[in-house]
């Protein structure tokens, strides 16, 4: 190509590229003030997130989605308190190519490994905000960290295992530090395959805990450790052949316990005196008759108010006095015709005086009676009142329309609109 030629060439080169950019398009959005631009991020996230109201771990949605829609607007969304308060990573949810060191400048530091190490680069620049933090990794995921945690109240782990690192079922050597530097923690929920043990947390400060999938001698230990615990949610509790020093919790104020593998060694060893809320599901109505549950329940009598579990015996509620609010599933038609007959405050005064909610469901069809009709009507007044009375069956079994307009079914639509009462008995919604 001849010389002349190249430089006509370079000049229509020069010339198409002035075009260009003379043309380039202009965003007014990008030349809001950082305050406007602040608040319509903010707005950007997700209406309904998961678990402790975090944000979503999704690339696609914000707040990482703000990440990668500019420079500017990933220098704002980085420095929005906002935004970051709650935090939910999931590694095993976010595409391999969110990790590409290429998708982050300089303003977070880039790291030399691919992969996780660039966002437990950006997490620890984030760490410093965060209020609320799920995290769904590996135990080698924490090599990278260095955070602090001053704001953190709300703490949710999750254990991902990989096989190809250096995790192990059994967990790292030495409890994880990450979190020791977080002053005002105060719940924290353990999932999947995460033991107690495997982190160093201030458990002398929790309030509320939630933990699935560990044995009775770590839930009892995690108790033991954890004097200021007022909520505990346990899930598939699995038995642990240990033998179990007996344990009182002076504080726990709320126990819900789900799934516990008939593992009843858990109520033997365990005392709540101060306990005011039960809540047990999902076992069999079988297990509620094993005298170490018979025994637990029954040294709740002084302290107890609600109770939420499958059918009991009328005789292990009988001293439960304070009680208040009750929920009982699948609780047999024998049982249901003595417990009405039961509230009925001319015949037995003294059972649960204090009771102002009762749930039954699950519960085979029946119709309304007057049996039912004179039970609710003897305790719609006076100072501890029944304020709530349902009744519920699967609408699939068989469907029992209940006539609301005459006889048993308009006395007790009567004594509904007297008093405020609500009562429903019928199909489940």
């Amino acid at each position: 190509m001849s010389t002349a030629k190249s430089v006509e060439l370079l000049k229509r080169q020069h010339a198409l590229e002035h075009t260009i950019s003379e043309r380039a398009p202009f965003y007014p959005v990008l030349s809001l003030p950082t305050e406007i631009i602040s608040e319509i991020l903010v707005h950007c996230l997700p209406h309904k997130p998961q678990r402790f109201e975090s944000s979503s771990p999704f690339t696609n949605l914000a707040p990482f989605l703000l990440l990668h829609v500019c420079r500017k607007w990933r220098a704002i969304a980085t420095a929005i308190p906002r935004l970051w308060q709650t935090l939910r990573l999931d590694f095993y949810a976010i595409p391999l190519r969110f990790f590409d060191a290429e998708n982050f400048e300089s303003g977070l530091i880039k790291s030399e490994e691919q992969g996780k190490r660039v966002l437990a680069t950006l997490f620890d620049h984030l760490s410093p905000r965060l209020e609320r933090l799920t995290l769904d990794t590996s135990f080698a995921f924490y090599n990278h960290l260095s955070p602090t945690f001053p704001i953190l109240r709300q703490l949710s782990l999750g254990i991902e295992y990989d096989y190809d690192e250096s995790d192990s079922p059994d967990g790292p050597e030495d409890p994880i530090q990450t979190f020791t530097a977080a002053p005002l923690l105060e719940e924290v929920c353990l999932c999947s395959y995460t033991l107690p043990q495997h982190f160093a947390l201030p458990w002398d400060a929790l309030k509320v805990l939630s933990a699935e999938g560990i044995g009775t001698t770590d839930a009892v230990e995690t108790l033991r450790v954890s004097p200021s615990l007022i909520r505990c949610t346990l899930l598939e509790t699995f038995r642990t052949p240990n033998n179990i020093t007996p344990f009182s919790h002076p504080t726990l104020k709320s126990f819900d316990i789900e799934n516990f593998d008939a593992d009843y060694a858990l109520f033997k060893v365990l005392a709540l005196p101060n306990l005011e809320t039960l809540t047990i599901r999902h076992t069999r109505s079988s297990d509620m008759y094993h005298p170490h549950i018979i025994r637990f329940v029954s040294q709740l009598a002084a302290s107890l108010h609600e109770l939420s579990a499958p059918t009991v015996t009328l005789s292990l509620l009988q001293p439960l006095s304070r009680l208040t609010h009750i929920e009982l599933y699948a609780p047999s038609t024998d049982f249901v015709s003595r417990f009405v007959d039961m509230l009925s405050r001319a015949r037995y005064p003294s059972f649960l005086p204090h009771l102002q909610a009762v749930e039954l469901g699950n519960c085979e069809p029946s119709h309304v009676n007057q049996s039912l009709v004179h039970a609710l009507s003897s305790r719609a007044h006076g100072e501890a009142k029944l304020r709530s009375f349902r009744q519920t069956w699967d609408p699939q079994i068989q469907e029992i329309q209940v006539n609301w307009e005459e006889g048993d079914g308009l006395a007790l639509q009567r004594l509904r609109v007297e008093t405020g009462m609500e009562i429903y008995v019928g199909a489940s919604d």
